[in-house]
Formats: structure tokens, sequence, C-alpha cells
């Protein structure tokens, strides 16, 4: 018996009353309502009938969605099964990646179980004011009851069979708005189902209008991690453009690689040498801080472009397959790794950038509302930004050499440098004035939940962490910081019980 038939067994056994062959006095729908809510163990005391009502609703239907997901993962973890048993042993990144969907839906698997079996009631409680069957057409509704566990969101990552390729090829091109990839990526798969040759029409004239492969010369050579191999992708330019595709694809497909092997570098604020790993575990390491590119992403570079590569070691050469089709997938394929690159790398950068535009907004003199200002700015950014740019501002020195990188040209008067703008949050983040202003927004009775976002309470906590330790012993900034710890104690104490540390 599979899970999805356990499920329905369990439903009934949780309402006994429509499987008992006792006769039963007839109930109207408030009566049944009630009594069902009894049976899952609910106090009625201070529900209205139609919040009871809603409840029970929302049980049985997010039950029968339940059931449905753990039904579609029982088939598939059955095909995988097959697929594995039948693939040649020599296929190596075939039975990888069979194995690795099956560990993934195995996974989804148990935190569905565990959603069924100890947090749907809470959930169906929670949604009482509304039935889930009334609002099938409300988008952001059924966006909620997607976040229910991660299967639900994310279930065409879970499918093998989905187009990884044009996942990653299409998921960075720019231009699209943040709220409108995942219809680009779509509208890019169907075009590729509904008609191949249209789709690679369209890829050619993406690359072609857009400078695609110049745009990524452009990018590799002006990152300060990438730009040793500008030598190279200035010939990959020169191959393109002359339509030498099959030098193209020998040249780039051993980039793409490297690109990985630059990420995972960047990561780790080191050259890892040949401690990288395989590309496997290279792409791994580089989309592990994002679950939607470990989702979307990985899978292709981890799985598919191993084949691409494999051939060109093996025969040196691509045989018997539309060269140029090729070459325009591969200059998408750099394009997303450089992107992502670029973002490991200099994302650090973009609040400490963002906030000195807007301080430099501010009039002349004005010291409190500088602060001010650089605190509201850190404060949105550390919401939604890699939060890297605080270990910026502690200890600048760290990023000397990247820093050094960027430095405009000595004739160049567009502005303050990167460097000029580090060493200026620096030195206010450690200043007096700055920790006295978060003294006076702190407010011992405000709401605290630890990794709520916009938490005020979190964020002074992760800046006071970061800067206590190294501001001068006995100065005046370090004597507000500590009376700023104070007040935060009773806080984080509260936060070590509630995790019962």
């Amino acid at each position: 018996m599979c899970d999805a038939d356990l499920i329905s067994e369990k439903i009934k056994s949780v309402l006994p009353i429509f499987v008992s062959k006792e006769a039963l006095p007839l109930l109207n729908k408030e009566g049944l309502c009630k009594q069902l809510l009894g049976i899952m163990r609910i106090s009625d005391k201070i529900l209205s009938e139609v919040e009871i009502e809603n409840i029970v609703s929302n049980y049985v239907f997010v039950s029968e969605l339940v059931r449905n997901d753990l039904r579609e993962i029982d088939i598939r973890l059955a095909e995988l099964k097959t697929l594995d048993a039948a693939t040649p042993s020599e296929d190596d990144y075939k039975h990888k990646k069979y194995r690795y969907f099956a560990g993934l839906n195995r996974n989804a698997k148990a935190e569905i179980i565990d959603f069924y079996s100890n947090k749907l009631i809470d959930f169906s409680v929670e949604n009482k004011s509304f039935k889930y069957t009334e609002r099938k057409d409300d988008g952001l509704t059924m966006l909620f009851l997607d976040g229910r566990y991660e299967y639900a969101h994310f279930k065409r990552y879970f499918d093998f069979q989905h187009d990884f390729s044009t996942e990653a090829k299409m998921r960075f091109i720019p231009g699209i708005d943040l709220t409108k990839i995942e219809k680009t990526v779509t509208k890019y798969i169907d075009l590729k189902v509904s008609s191949p040759e249209a789709y690679q029409e369209e890829i050619a004239r993406m690359v072609t209008e857009n400078q695609c492969i110049e745009y990524v010369r452009d990018k590799v050579s002006n990152n300060h991690y990438l730009s040793r191999r500008r030598e190279i992708f200035d010939i990959l330019v020169g191959l393109f453009n002359e339509k030498r595709y099959q030098a193209f694809i020998a040249l780039a497909v051993l980039q793409l690689e490297g690109l990985f092997y630059d990420c995972c570098s960047i990561i780790a604020k080191k050259e890892l040498g040949n401690k990288a790993g395989t590309l496997v575990e290279k792409a791994e390491k580089v989309y592990s801080d994002s679950r939607v590119l470990e989702l979307s992403v990985y899978p292709y570079f981890a799985y598919d472009v191993p084949d691409l590569r494999n051939e060109v070691a093996h025969n040196g050469i691509i045989l018997g397959k539309d060269l140029q089709s090729i070459a325009n997938e591969i200059v998408l394929d750099l394009y997303s790794i450089v992107y992502w690159a670029c973002h490991l790398s200099n994302d650090k950068y973009i609040p400490l950038l963002m906030t000195m535009d807007k301080i430099n907004e501010v009039p002349d003199a004005d010291e409190e509302q500088v602060v001010e200002t650089l605190f509201c700015e850190f404060y949105s950014c550390y919401q939604i930004s890699n939060r890297e740019f605080i270990d910026v501002l502690k200890s600048p020195e760290n990023y000397q050499t990247e820093i050094d990188y960027y430095k405009p040209p000595a004739d160049c008067s567009t502005g303050q440098s990167l460097e000029e703008s580090v060493t200026f949050l620096s030195s206010k983040v450690k200043s007096e004035g700055f920790w006295k202003f978060i003294l006076q927004h702190i407010d011992i009775d405000k709401e605290h939940i630890k990794g709520k976002p916009y938490d005020f309470i979190d964020f002074v906590v992760h800046f006071k962490n970061a800067f206590i330790p190294i501001l001068g012993k006995g100065t005046p900034e370090k004597i507000a910081c500590q009376e700023v710890a104070r007040l935060l104690k009773p806080f984080e104490e509260a936060d070590k019980v509630k995790a019962g540390v």
C-alpha cells in the first residue's frame, strides 16, 4: 500500500462517523462540523460557526492535495528505480541523475508526511477565515497554500524530465522582472516543445542581437576573480563571430567548468586547486546557498553538461550535430554562470554603494541625518541582500586586494570610488553616533521573533556581534555598543530558551 492510500485510511480513522456501522442521529451542517472538529481535537469555544466550517473544509481540501502529491512522488520513485536498473553501468551521469532525483523525492515525501502528521490541523486553523475551495482563482491565496511544504511550490523541479537546460539559460536573461522569471522560463520551455526550430531561431536571435558573447567577455574582463580568463574569452569571441563553431565549442565547454571553479574559489575566499572537486561537486557548492537555484539550475550543470564535456574530451570534436545551435546554447550557459559568479563576488558591495548614493543626497553637515540614512538603508538591505556587506564594513582590509581592483583610473572624475565609499561607511558604523542612534530606537517591550523578516532585534544583534569585538576598549563607541548589548541581552536569552540551548 502506498503512502497516498495510507493517508486515505488515516482520514477514515480520523473521521469515524463516515465509516461507522451504527445508526447515527441526523445532524445539520453546523452539528456535523462541530463533531468533526471534536474528532480533530480542536476546541470550538472561541470559534464562530463559519470558522468551524472553514477549518473542516480546509482540512479535507489540503488532505486531498497531500494524497495527490504523495501518489505523484510514489509513481516517480518507481519510474526512477526502473530507469536506474535499466541504464548501462557506463552511463555514470545518468545513474547519478536518477539517484539525485530519487533522493530529492524521498526527502520531499518525508516532509509531506511530517506536514500531514504534525502540522495540517494547525495549518487549517490558521486559515479559518476563509475556505480554500472558494479561492482557487485567487493567486495570492494559492501562493500561500503552495507554501505548505517545498514540494507544493517547486514540484516541477522534482520531475527529472523537466527542461532544466532551458531553465538554466533563461533564468538570468536581462530585462526580465523578477516576478516574471517563471513565466518567461515556461514560455521558452513550451516553445522548445511545440517547435524546436522556432526555439533555436529565438536563441540565435537573442544571442546575436544582444551580442551575448561580447557581453560575457566584458563581464569576465571586469571582474576581479574572472579577469584571468580574459585572453581565453577574447579568443572565444573571435571563434564565435567567425563561425568556427567546432573550435568554439571545444574551448567553451572547458570554460564552463573553469567558471564553476572560480565560483567555488569566490565562496571559499581562496584558491582551491585540485580540491575543488568534480563538476558535480563544484556545481553543488556554487548553488548551495540558494535553494531555488539548487533546485532549478544545478541539475543541468551537474548531470547534462558533463556529457557534452566528456564527448569533447574523448573525441576532441562534436560529431553529427547542429554546431551553430550548440554554440548558441553554450553562450547562454556561459552567461548564466558568469552572471552568478558576479553575483557571488560583487553583491556584497551593492548595499554599500546604494547606501552611499542615499547619503550623498543628505545636506552637508547634517550628521544625525547621515547616521539615520545609513542605518535605514542597511536595515533594508539586510533583509534582501548578501549580508557579507557587514563583514566588509567590519574589516575592509580583508577585502583590500579586491577593492583595489575596482579603483577607477587616475583621470576618472565620476564620483566616489568603491574604496572611498567603504572607508566612509565603515568609519560611520564604528562611530559613537551610530550606536547611540541604535540605543535611542531599541524598544525593550518590542515583539521579537528570531528569523522573522524585518525583525529589528535580529538586525541589531547581528551588527552588535560583528562590531563589539573590534571597537577600542574604553572608547565612546565601545561604551555605546556595550550599552546596546546590555539592552539586547534579554532578547538573546529568550532566544536561547526557545531554542533549548
